[in-house]
């Protein structure tokens, strides 16, 4: 399963439709952010002075992006396993293989998810999810493989059980044993980060 930005595409893409709310329920973050400059902007410009609209209409244009963003990276983005790995504090670990498309790099990567209901069932630890991983290229594009991922709770965009089955059938049991052999060659409490396996197997 390989993708990036540019000239490379995903094998398993997405291909959801984002919630918008949904998302922000799970994200809150950024479209808190850019929600409150668009506001504090609009004020500033109806009670203080003309001169602001032009800085509200830059931050609209930022909303506005920001969500294309995010609902380009649901649609191109490759559908990978995932599992909750500790409940409190909430980790998840997603495996997937960082090669551009010569040698295999698998790699494992521990980070925080807002992870909600799966399938009306509250999470517990080895439930399985699936997430939208985009990859980041090396700034010359010169390694086989990509530098970093970016997964996202594919739940976070969609309550629609028939869509989030279609990304779980989507997933092959090859899938899963890969992600099952990643997390027996870390170890028990593996610390949250990208865990290249192949450096950590050779010892690098």
């Amino acid at each position: 399963m390989q993708m990036s930005e540019q000239q490379y595409q995903a094998s398993n893409p997405g291909d959801l439709t984002v919630n918008k709310l949904r998302y922000w329920r799970y994200y809150p973050k950024w479209p808190t952010i850019w929600f409150l400059a668009v506001a504090g902007s609009f004020l500033l410009a109806w009670y203080l002075h003309w001169s602001f609209w032009i800085l509200t209409g830059i931050a609209l244009a930022l909303l506005v992006f920001y969500w294309w963003l995010i609902a380009r990276h649901y649609r191109i983005a490759c559908v990978t396993p995932a599992q909750v790995l500790s409940t409190s504090p909430m980790l998840i670990a997603v495996a997937t293989d960082l090669t551009k498309g010569e040698g295999q790099f698998p790699c494992v990567k521990i980070l925080p998810a807002p992870v909600g209901r799966v399938f009306g069932t509250v999470p517990r630890v080895g439930t399985r999810l699936a997430v939208l991983t985009s990859y980041e290229c090396d700034p010359g594009d010169e390694l086989p493989h990509f530098v970093d991922i970016d997964p996202k709770l594919a739940q976070a965009a969609s309550g629609k059980e028939q869509e989030l089955r279609r990304l779980f059938d989507s997933l092959s049991e090859e899938d899963w044993q890969q992600l099952e052999a990643g997390l027996k060659q870390l170890g028990p409490n593996p610390k949250p980060g990208l865990h290249r396996l192949w450096e950590e197997e050779s010892g690098e």
